[in-house]
Parts: C-alpha cells; structure tokens; sequence
C-alpha cells in the first residue's frame, strides 16, 4: 500500500444514518482530512454492471485492488491534508471487500434508530429528498434543482474516466440516473433507491415502502458489523447518531482521539458547528401504531441488539 493510504477512514453507515453529518459537515472540515464524497464508481470499478451493491473478498482481484487505491492517492495527492476519508452507504454491504482494498482503514459505523431511518430513506425514495414532498406542486418545485446538481455529478468526467474500462462502464450509470430522474418527476417509489442487495425489487413489490426501508437498514447495519467484526478496536468504531445530536462536541472529541487526529478545544467547536440539536426520534411523532407495528415486527431483533427499544 502506498504510504499516502497508510492510515484511511472509511465512514460506513446504512443510507439516511448521518454518514453525510458526521463526514462532509464535521470531520470533512479539519485541517488533516481530505474527503471525497461517495465515490461509488470508484468502489464499482470492474463491477459496475452487478445488479446489486454487494461484493466479496475474492472479488477484490489484485486489479480492482491497485485501480483503487491508486485513485484515492491520486485523489489525495491533489488536496492538502495527510488523512484520505470517504464515505459510501453501500460499502456497508461489502466490508469484507473495502478492508481488502484498504486493510489499514479506520472505519467509523454510524447507527440511527432503524424506525428513523425508514422514514427519511422513503422520502428519498418518492423523490423528496429529506423533506417530504407529497404534492405535486412541491415536487416540481424542487426536482429540478436536484436534477441540475446530478447531472453535473454525473457529467463531471475528470475523475471518472481514467482507462478504456472506465468508458464502457459508463452506460452502467445511465440506468441509475433515468431512475434518480422518474423519481424526482413523478416520486416513483417503486425505483430501487440506496444500497442494492439481492432480493430488493422483490421486498418491495410484497411490503410497504416504510417497511422495504427498514429492511434495508437492517441489512446494512448488520453488514457493516459483521464484516467489521475481526477488526481490532484501534480500527473500528461505531457512533450512535442520536448521542452525536445530543451531545456532539463530547461525541466528536472521541471520534478525534480513536482517529489519532489532533484537535483543539476551538477546532472541536469548529467541527461541531454544523450540529443542529433537535428532538429525537421523529417516527414517535410521525408514525401511527398501525404504521410502525409491522416495521418493528420486521427488525425488532435489530433494533434490541444494537440498543433500541420498541415502541410500547
């Protein structure tokens, strides 16, 4: 491994957990760390026409491998910082295969109550975003912005295209673009959004779209846990998102000194400023016994095993 990915951070998390909170708007601000947001089709690279997100160990080939962590370096070369960080909801379906790529990685799991989660990621599944937009009128009002700033992510070929392969590749993410685009026009729920696991079209022509949700959270973050299960506790630790909300400097200053990472008292409030403190969790002022029984019926041996209670 090249020395300038020594020591990477991996955020990891189920879709909606706050990866993007605890990455982009806290550790993405400090001086050492350079962040590159969900860099999907670097991760997809050689598989990027796999109907799901989930890879294993063997499929990280000595190829896939050098490709990959000659583009983090790359990546990293650029930007001023010591500290590579990324963050990707779907790699907590392949763990195995990311410390394969990155043995050296920090990896920090973030963990939201499941029951939240199903209720922001289906609002990203009809297209909303994390505001909930069931009119019409709020949905045309806002899809085009979102439309503007995915395709701009889209076409921004600098980074994407690198090698012949990366070109017949490309076609693999028009499919995912026209479905990001019948959902920000029409909140068509029935395209697959977030990580894709086999099965997923299947669940959600048989459940709720709250309950496709939950069970995608729930294989996720109990992925992301077991592939990080072997990793010593200098590499791996999880970050309850409901404490990070409730008391972020005192979070932050833990996450700072598993990472190894130096941070004053005011670089700490600096990180932290971007922490909006609200009331925790929404679903018990969202969802109706009626709703949420059949969610928890699903995960609730989830929800108990990493600390959650059901409702009563």
């Amino acid at each position: 491994m090249t020395a300038s990915l020594s020591s990477p951070i991996v955020v990891v998390g189920a879709p909606r957990s706050g990866t993007t909170l605890l990455a982009e708007s806290i550790l993405g601000k400090h001086p050492e760390i350079v962040y590159w947001n969900e860099p999907s089709y670097v991760w997809k690279y050689g598989n990027a026409y796999r109907r799901s997100d989930v890879l294993k160990k063997e499929d990280a080939t000595a190829e896939i491998v050098q490709v990959i962590r000659k583009r983090f370096s790359k990546f990293l070369a650029r930007h001023e910082g010591r500290r590579f960080m990324e963050k990707t909801p779907a790699n907590a379906l392949r763990m195995p295969f990311v410390l394969d790529v990155l043995p050296n990685a920090q990896v920090i799991h973030v963990v939201r109550d499941g029951r939240d989660v199903a209720l922001s990621a289906s609002r990203e599944w009809r297209g909303g975003g994390s505001q909930a937009l069931d009119s019409r009128e709020k949905r045309r009002a806002a899809w085009p912005k979102r439309v503007w700033k995915m395709m701009k992510d889209e076409l921004d070929l600098t980074n994407r295209v690198q090698s012949p392969w990366d070109v017949i590749e490309l076609p693999a993410y028009a499919r995912r673009f026209w479905g990001f685009l019948r959902r920000q026009s029409m909140g068509a729920s029935s395209v697959p959004w977030g990580p894709r696991f086999p099965g997923l079209k299947s669940i959600r022509k048989h459940y709720s779209l709250l309950e496709t949700c939950a069970l995608q959270w729930d294989l996720c973050i109990r992925h992301a846990r077991n592939g990080c299960r072997r990793l010593p506790s200098s590499q791996y630790h999880e970050v309850r998102y409901e404490r990070l909300i409730d008391t972020p400097q005192e979070k932050v200053v833990e996450i700072v000194d598993f990472l190894g990472i130096d941070a004053t008292p005011s670089l700490i409030d600096d990180l932290t400023d971007a922490v909006v403190t609200r009331d925790l969790p929404e679903w018990r002022g969202t969802l109706s016994m009626r709703t949420l029984r059949p969610i928890e019926d699903l995960v609730a041996s989830t929800l108990l095993e990493f600390g959650y209670s059901l409702s009563e």
